[in-house]
């Protein structure tokens, strides 16, 4: 009764910081502020239109809740699949118990000790009896008549182990109660795990609905920002040449708006782009020097800061922007060149990393192909999932570490 009441009210103190979470997440407040979605709709939407993604707010707020809603449903129904995975680990274990691999159905059942499962236990009992472990098989095959008083087979199994033992009484005493039950309707599902309801392991179910809907929450701000990064490389890859192209209408006699102009109607995109809107904000009243400064924040990378910081110092102090151009693209250039030399000279130290971190992928691939029964314990037991994702979590704090080591910082 009182793990019934804590359990309520543990359920209603979730509702409760749900409902407030929500009203913060739609309503802005009386002061007629933004609520949190708001902002962060508008936020993402901005970054799009920086990068000329033309995306509406209706559209991304449709995404950021179908993501965190799918998310927090995820986290929620996740604790469910313990069960499914323990099913898949005692069908493995009958399996390894009639082709004669005990020592493997054991180590299929090695996280079933306290299932609620009849059948766990009877063919835990089975390997500890093929073994000649009669305490620990007596103990199994007990437990699964009680938790099932209908099962012939374990009643069967236990009078096999007093009969091991010359307990004649009581092994002619088991023989009849499985004979007396042996026509009783028993249903497969009644000797499995009993399923799980919604509100069982709640508290877990909490904790991983909370985890997913915050991740889930913030995948949006992730995808921009990787898709800003590329963006970004793609703009320092073409801004050398860009610059050149301007250089070259400067000296054709074109005005610096002119030979930008001609670059954003000759130059690939981003470039294009950037440029473009560089010259619509000054048409529409803005400064240059504002607007450059503008283009290198939305780009943020190292070139288009140096690019708007040079031009707006020469037109303040005077100055030959040709040259400046000129230089500016060979320093771009020079300094990809040295990026490359520097790759390559530490291409061999970031190969070593990844065959260390593919070394054990293949030797787990190599290894199934011998053992398949052993090395199918990782993916049929709960205690294996537990064991990739620990070594998963590893291989990734590894190769960081020595891909960082090799890295040359410039």
């Amino acid at each position: 009764m009182t793990m019934f009441l804590l359990s309520l009210l543990l359920l209603a103190l979730f509702w409760y910081t749900l409902w407030l979470w929500f009203a913060a997440l739609f309503d802005g407040g009386t002061g007629g502020g933004l609520s949190i979605l708001d902002r962060k709709v508008r936020s993402l939407v901005a970054r799009l239109d920086d990068m000329f993604v033309p995306v509406t707010t209706r559209t991304a707020a449709t995404v950021v809740l179908g993501l965190t809603i799918g998310g927090a449903a995820l986290g929620f129904l996740l604790p469910s699949a313990a069960t499914q995975l323990e099913r898949h680990a005692i069908d493995q274990a009958v399996e390894r118990n009639k082709e004669g691999d005990y020592d493997g159905a054991l180590a299929a059942l090695s996280h079933s000790e306290s299932s609620n499962s009849a059948l766990a236990c009877n063919e835990m009992g089975v390997a500890y009896l093929a073994t000649g472990n009669l305490d620990l098989a007596e103990k199994s095959f007990a437990k699964a008549v009680a938790l099932v008083p209908g099962y012939a087979k374990g009643q069967a199994n236990l009078a096999t182990v007093y009969g091991l033992r010359g307990e004649t009484e009581k092994e002619a005493f088991a023989l009849s109660r499985a004979k007396a039950v042996e026509r009783l309707p028993l249903s497969a599902a009644e000797l499995y795990p009993p399923a799980q309801g919604l509100f069982s392991h709640l508290l877990l179910r909490l904790f991983s609905l909370a985890v997913f809907a915050c991740a889930a929450w913030r995948l949006p701000e992730l995808g921009i920002f990787l898709i800003e990064q590329r963006r970004a490389k793609q703009f320092e890859t073409q801004l050398a040449d860009g610059l050149i192209m301007t250089a070259n209408a400067l000296r054709a006699g074109l005005s610096l708006l002119q030979a930008l102009d001609l670059t954003a109607q000759k130059a690939p995109a981003p470039l294009s782009q950037e440029f473009g809107l560089l010259l619509k904000e000054h048409r529409l009243g803005a400064d240059l020097s504002d607007a450059l400064k503008r283009l290198a924040e939305r780009v943020g990378s190292a070139d288009s800061r140096i690019f708007a910081n040079s031009v707006i110092i020469l037109r303040e102090t005077g100055g030959n922007l040709t040259e400046i151009f000129d230089t500016l693209a060979a320093t771009i250039q020079e300094r990809k060149r040295v990026m490359k030399k520097i790759q390559a000279m530490t291409a061999e130290g970031e190969t070593q990393a990844y065959f260390l971190a593919a070394l054990p992928v293949v030797l787990g691939i190599v290894l199934y192909q011998l053992d398949p029964k052993s090395i199918s314990l990782f993916f049929t037991t709960f205690g294996g999932w537990l064991m990739l994702m620990a070594m998963a979590l590893m291989e990734v704090a590894g190769l960081s570490l020595m891909l960082r080591i090799v890295k040359v910082k410039v």
